[in-house]
């Protein structure tokens, strides 16, 4: 992992306030606002490998800590996450250090990204190249 590219990724992005959540003040980028969709996935690999595990709600995500900042996803895989979160750290971060457990979805997303549209389109649930059902 190069940390000064995903640092560049990260103010690269543009990051706006969830106003619909005042009460969990945080800001998100959006994946079809990326620039480059290969720096967006790279920036929830990174998140993905180097976190950390922490309960939100019922939910246990991954966080990554960074600059005083709290970076994490809503659990769904690559191919169908669609927005990064961010928050200010009221802690000391934790190290960056490779997670030894592999990031498992936590949930299942009916849509895929598809870069060349720069949108989400539904998700096949399996592709058959012989044109049978």
């Amino acid at each position: 992992m190069d940390i000064d590219n995903i640092r560049s990724i990260i103010d690269e992005s543009y990051w706006k306030f969830a106003k619909t959540m005042p009460h969990i003040p945080h800001f998100y980028t959006l994946r079809v606002k990326a620039a480059h969709d290969e720096d967006f996935i790279q920036l929830v690999e990174c998140i993905r490998s180097y976190g950390y595990d922490e309960s939100w709600g019922r939910m246990v995500l991954r966080y990554l800590d960074l600059d005083g900042w709290k970076y994490w996803t809503m659990g769904a895989r690559v191919e169908s996450t669609s927005l990064v979160n961010r928050a200010r750290l009221d802690r000391p971060e934790r190290s960056i250090v490779q997670n030894p457990r592999p990031f498992r979805p936590t949930i299942e997303w009916h849509e895929v990204f598809c870069p060349i549209t720069k949108s989400f389109v539904p998700k096949q649930s399996e592709l058959r190249l012989d044109g049978s059902e």
